[in-house]
């Protein structure tokens, strides 16, 4: 069964509310609030992280 805090990501990732998740997915991983295996999932479904502008 999957978590809670595993739940609600990926809710908000399917609905395009992504802001920031990729730092959030870093801190819920590093506070064991997500396993590893989850973390890899979540970050499976995000878009590519766009390119910074020089």
């Amino acid at each position: 069964m999957h978590s809670f805090t595993y739940r609600l990501c990926k809710r908000l990732i399917e609905n395009d509310r992504t802001d920031n998740m990729y730092n959030k997915l870093d801190v819920f991983l590093k506070k064991e609030r997500i396993t590893k295996e989850e973390y890899t999932e979540l970050l499976a479904m995000l878009p590519l992280a766009p390119q910074e502008v020089i």
